[in-house]
């Protein structure tokens, strides 16, 4: 099985089409039973680190990664 590599660039392109402003709850839900079905995968994080994505607690990780990449991007596109 080929190893399934994702930046958080990625996953916000994919799963988060929408403004900073507007993630909330069901956002979240979202992208928690989309990337579910990928499990395992690696991921490389906004730092560059990269993280083995095995379990509900490392894909939390993963999603407020995403979360705060997309806040801080729509903040420095206004």
């Amino acid at each position: 099985m080929e190893d399934k590599k994702m930046t958080h660039k990625d996953v916000a392109k994919k799963y988060f089409r929408v403004s900073g402003s507007l993630l909330g709850y069901v956002s979240k839900n979202h992208i928690y039973s989309e990337m579910a079905s990928k499990m395992p995968f690696t991921y490389v994080d906004s730092k560059g680190n990269k993280h083995e994505i095995k379990t509900l607690n490392d894909l939390e990780k993963v999603v407020n990664d995403v979360v705060s990449y997309i806040r801080h991007n729509s903040v420095r596109e206004k």
